[in-house]
């Protein structure tokens, strides 16, 4: 079993007119999702810290758009990030851009990063970034 512990802001929205836009991750830890990672903030999002354990691979899913259509519609921004356990620690910071600022996590453990798949129209490795690697 490989832990890995996480903190960050999990979900953040903004009101933008009569609208409201998103920014979340989703967890999944050997294929199931993991829930309760964070506690509700003053702003109606979720943040916190956490620690999650996994045997073979930790996916995370990270959307930001207009509510109900995150990352598919223009100004929408979709990426995966798939983990597996590795003898280097590593700190890796993901983000995700919300309206004028971003919301990220980090993430923390002995990983390596197996995959990453995004949408066509962003780059999204500019929004991972490697914070500390030490073996």
């Amino acid at each position: 079993m490989t832990t890995v512990k996480m903190g960050g802001v999990f979900l953040a929205r903004r009101r933008v007119g009569r609208g409201v836009v998103r920014a979340y991750f989703v967890v999944f830890a050997d294929g199931r999702m993991v829930k309760n990672l964070a506690e509700r903030d003053a702003r109606g999002g979720f943040s916190g810290e956490a620690e999650v354990e996994f045997r073979e691979r930790l996916t995370i899913l990270a959307k930001a758009g207009p509510s109900g259509f995150e990352g598919m519609r223009p100004g929408g921004v979709w990426y995966s990030v798939t983990f597996v356990s590795s003898d280097t620690h590593r700190r890796i910071e993901l983000s995700l851009p919300l309206l004028d600022e971003k919301v990220s996590i980090t993430v923390e453990g002995r990983v390596d990063l197996e995959k990453i798949t995004s949408c066509g129209w962003y780059d999204a490795s500019s929004l991972i970034n490697l914070v500390q690697a030490e073996a």
